[in-house]
């Protein structure tokens, strides 16, 4: 997709292209209202403004929208309209044995427990 497509689509469909990035509706809301952008800077500059707007409880919505790292049928299920982000969002974990994923999983398991929301960290490229 490119930028006019982006700027051109429905609020419905921008609506759903977002929720691809951020499941925070409030987020999504603000980054459909900031229609038309004028570059790819402009969407960056508004997806941080946006973000730092928000309130606990959107950030919390916002972490409901990712599975635990590891858990790749979960990553399946809530991408499954989104093939190509499922299948990057968690790089190799995918390629990892059962013992690793049973350990990633309950260091999920006590960081929820213990924080109340699920560990999330941004790892691309490491």
């Amino acid at each position: 997709m490119n930028l006019n497509d982006l700027n051109n689509q429905s609020i419905e469909q921008a609506k759903h292209t977002f929720l691809q990035c951020c499941t925070s509706m409030t987020w999504v809301n603000a980054m459909v209202l900031a229609r038309p952008f004028t570059d790819e800077r402009a969407i960056a500059n508004q997806a941080d403004l946006a973000w730092q707007e928000l309130s606990e409880v959107d950030y919390l919505e916002a972490f409901e929208g990712h599975p635990k790292i590891g858990d790749v049928n979960s990553l399946r299920a809530k991408y499954a309209n989104t093939k190509e982000l499922a299948g990057n969002e968690q790089g190799l974990v995918k390629e990892a044995n059962d013992d690793v994923l049973q350990v990633l999983s309950q260091g999920n398991s006590d960081y929820e427990v213990k924080f109340g929301f699920i560990f999330i960290v941004c790892a691309t490229g490491k």
